[in-house]
């Protein structure tokens, strides 16, 4: 019944007569300036085999906007302002209902990207405040939406019939979505090979990330902890039923070594818990009206695998490392604008006895 009101009102609120919550806004004649964003309607449940948390339902707004300014063909500059919860630098909703008595959390609006980006033949640099630009094929390491502070630098390299792409990049890392704690110093290779029928992508990255304590939003010592994060990539893209299709894998593994004597208890518990995996299968994809896609993941993720408050957030209250998932997605494009999704992602401890399960279901619009 209550999956059934909200989507009621979810509906009620997307198509008020003459109201407009976003458009296309080309803002001169030559497009050198171009507003850009998008909004979404999120109603989202959790079911947590923990008491304390239990169950919990919530709906929630996702919106953020952006300003690009691209004088001419090689250089771009990019402002955006998203909502969020000032205490994750992943975040892009903020809670605006609860139907249990949770905190709605530390609401507000944020500038999280702000860079300049030089694109040339074969190169591009960035420098600023922007997503992070390494390929992996989920989201069990990095969230699509942490947004550090560095530049990065990605640039083909002639080595025979295979393109092979090589980038680095140095970053200050977020600490919540108003501050940085520590750098993070990273290096990625990339190659491609197109087939007949199906292509294959490889990647191998390294991600040096020396620890500090004094961090505001960064828990269990995650702050303090030495991390140094080895990733194999591979994805296998093509045509299946007749609609686009990939399946992916990504494994990492932490080559840090921590003691039984260390300070903090979550890198005692976990030191020998240090690798993780994820595989991937996409089916379909959202380009114009009519559009569906299917994507589901599978991961499983040791305690020091993944620092927990950059992985991604779309499993319940569990933490994001020290756990098994299972994400299953659906998307239908209603328009060539709007999309509607649907989402269940039920996970569990590796070690340990908690589960917890989430459900979404999103109505978005991007411009």
């Amino acid at each position: 019944m209550r999956l059934f009101l909200l989507i009621l009102i979810l509906l009620s609120v997307l198509f008020i007569p003459g109201v407009t919550l976003v458009a296309d806004i080309p803002l001169d004649d030559e497009l050198k300036w171009n507003l850009f964003g998008r909004v979404r309607l999120r109603f989202e449940q959790d079911d947590d085999s923990n008491p304390l948390r239990g169950h919990r339902t919530r709906a929630r707004i996702g919106n953020y906007a952006g300003l690009k300014y691209t004088p001419d063909e090689h250089w771009d500059f990019i402002v955006r302002g998203r909502v969020g919860d000032k205490r994750d630098s992943r975040v892009v909703d903020m809670t605006y209902y609860t139907w249990e008595d949770f905190s709605y959390g530390q609401r507000g609006a944020f500038a999280d990207q702000y860079f300049l980006r030089y694109t040339g033949e074969d190169t591009q640099i960035t420098m600023g405040r922007a997503n992070m630009p390494f390929w992996m094929n989920t989201e069990k390491l990095w969230d699509e939406d942490i947004t550090p502070l560095g530049a990065s630098m990605s640039s083909g390299l002639n080595l025979g019939s295979q393109p092979v792409r090589l980038s680095l990049g140095s970053f200050h890392m977020p600490d919540g979505l108003e501050h940085f704690h520590v750098w993070m110093h990273a290096a990625q290779v990339l190659w491609s090979q197109k087939g007949n029928d199906w292509n294959w992508q490889w990647a191998l990255s390294l991600y040096d990330r020396q620890g500090e304590e004094g961090a505001r939003y960064l828990p269990l010592g995650q702050d303090a902890r030495d991390q140094l994060f080895g990733v194999f990539s591979a994805k296998l893209s093509g045509q299946l039923l007749d609609r686009p299709a990939y399946f992916g894998l990504d494994l990492f593994e932490n080559f840090e070594t921590h003691s039984a004597d260390d300070p903090n208890a979550f890198t005692r518990t976990f030191r020998n818990e240090t690798t993780g995996y994820a595989f991937a299968f996409n089916l379909g994809e959202n380009k114009k009206q009519g559009d569906w896609r299917f994507r589901y993941v599978f991961a499983r993720v040791e305690g020091l695998a993944a620092m927990s408050s950059y992985a991604t957030t779309s499993f319940g209250w569990l933490l994001k490392s020290n756990v098994i998932v299972h994400d299953f997605r659906a998307d239908y494009s209603m328009t060539h604008k709007w999309r509607i999704t649907g989402r269940i992602s039920p996970a569990q401890e590796i070690l340990g006895t908690r589960k917890s399960t989430r459900y979404r279901i999103d109505f978005s619009r991007s411009f």
